[in-house]
């Protein structure tokens, strides 16, 4: 509030405006409008800019309700650019902040009942699948299995789906559903046993896919390897049979193998191809997407990594697994880019959404992610709550580059704290954990946080050599260098 005051002089209309749209000074950069005698002389404009802010500040009913409120505030507005120019120009841009603010958090609310209706239809669905099972009539079941399940594999509700399916007799049709409802749920062994059936006797495109989940349990195991060999063979597979979406499922699952791998060019390469094969609004497709994203972020592209992610965001349901990883993205960004405010609420609400969506891997990462930023801000104990509560997500899961992740955050908050010898146990373990792996970007991360931890302890000689490792393994992965090097 400090700013805001010497920004505006303390006029009371110039405080006014600022409270009703949310901003604090530095939003719409006040340093530009040191402003000697801020709307002194807006006459009636005054009052009636008040008035109509206190309007806008009430809930509307409609984007088109808001919007229509918004042309009279910025005819008043125009009055102001005719008679004092700078305050103008000042009010012009609150109320543009201000608009695009409401009008999102209208759609939001929108978007959230639209998916309410959506979710609880299908959960009267699945109700009724239930309902279908108890009475024996179990064909009548699996039709509704079949229609509805795909919106419950990876959900908050997946468990309740596998606990149906598994009590409905063994079917061809389902057993897709039935392993991607378990790999949601971490049962990567029983998700290969039903997946190594399929490949054996469905049909082509059926043992295609189930290869395509093969090497995604086998990415997720930190099997990456393997992974790079199942999902290979695949994309060969599925180009030979012209199936282009199955093509683009392939090389997306192989596309982020190749980033676990430090292979980023490659990476590149799969997740744009795959973006090209796969329909436009698909689930996949968004996926494909935000993984572009992220292997932009790992090549220091913010700007196109940013293009990106708001391109799946434009096709994602709220409150899905993809919208957190989007989010997540979106932090990161903003986290690199120096805007840690932005960054840590990204996060936090990411996290909030993977936890609604039943995706804990997810709320561990966005957790994580968040400590950082919020050391940056002073707010050590959120930054440590968050901490404690990724490691413990990522503990239930057994994840171990999300529990890596979580530990070396948590040692960044003893380090904030100047609990250097608990600072450096946690870094140096979680190092410890990404060095079993062939995760070369994320080692080299670790290299960089416990750089940093010895630099500010002043322990320049200890640095030297970590520091010299993140660099020399950031130079390679950035330039796609040798892969049988990479993180050596």
């Amino acid at each position: 509030m400090p700013r805001v005051v010497a920004a505006t002089g303390g006029h009371p209309l110039a405080l006014e405006l600022f409270a009703a749209s949310g901003l604090d000074a530095g939003a719409v950069e006040t340093e530009r409008y040191v402003l000697d005698t801020v709307l002194e002389d807006l006459d009636d404009a005054s009052e009636n800019l008040l008035r109509t802010f206190a309007v806008l500040r009430r809930p509307a009913r409609s984007p088109e309700a808001f919007g229509a409120t918004l042309s009279q505030l910025r005819r008043l507005v125009r009055r102001a650019l005719l008679h004092h120019r700078d305050e103008g120009y000042l009010l012009h841009d609150l109320v543009k902040e201000f608009f695009l603010r409401r009008m999102g958090d209208l759609r939001r609310r929108e978007a959230h009942v639209r998916a309410a209706s959506y979710w609880a239809v299908r959960q009267d669905h699945l109700e009724e699948a239930y309902h279908r099972i108890e009475s024996g009539d179990l064909e009548a079941a699996v039709a509704r299995l079949i229609d509805v399940g795909p919106a419950f594999a990876e959900s908050a509700r997946a468990g309740d789906l596998e606990a149906a399916l598994l009590r409905v007799p063994q079917d061809s049709r389902l057993d897709a559903l039935l392993a991607e409802t378990q790999m949601f749920l971490g049962k990567f062994a029983d998700a290969r046993v039903v997946l190594e059936r399929i490949a054996k006797s469905g049909t082509p495109p059926e043992r295609l896919r189930a290869h395509i989940q093969l090497g995604r349990i086998a990415n997720r195991l930190a099997a990456y390897q393997d992974a790079r060999t199942i999902l290979t063979e695949a994309v060969r597979e599925a180009a030979a049979m012209a199936v282009p979406e199955v093509e683009g499922e392939a090389l997306r699952a192989l596309g982020g193998v190749e980033r676990k791998l430090g292979d980023l060019p490659a990476a590149m390469g799969h997740l744009e191809q795959a973006a090209d094969l796969l329909p436009h609004g698909s689930r996949e497709r968004v996926r494909t997407l935000t993984d572009l994203g992220a292997v932009l972020i790992a090549r220091g592209d913010h700007i196109h990594a940013k293009t990106r992610l708001l391109e799946a965001a434009s096709s994602v349901r709220s409150g899905t697994r993809e919208d957190a990883a989007i989010q997540i993205n979106l932090g990161i960004v903003s986290s690199r880019e120096g805007d840690a405010r932005t960054a840590a609420e990204t996060f936090a609400r990411s996290a909030e959404i993977a936890l609604g969506a039943g995706d804990v891997r997810f709320a561990s990462y966005a957790l994580a992610n968040a400590v950082e930023n919020y050391l940056r801000l002073e707010a050590v104990e959120a930054a440590s709550a968050s901490a404690e509560r990724a490691v413990q997500l990522a503990q239930t899961i057994g994840d171990p580059v999300a529990l890596s992740t979580a530990k070396a955050n948590l040692g960044l908050v003893f380090a904030k704290r100047g609990d250097w010898p608990r600072a450096e146990a946690h870094l140096l373990e979680s190092v410890e954990m990404i060095a079993r792996l062939e995760n070369p970007y994320s080692l080299a991360t670790r290299y960089e946080e416990i750089a940093r931890l010895y630099e500010t302890q002043g322990r320049g000689s200890d640095a030297a050599p970590w520091r010299a490792r993140a660099d020399d393994l950031f130079a390679r992965l950035q330039a796609g260098g040798d892969k049988r090097t990479v993180g050596g």
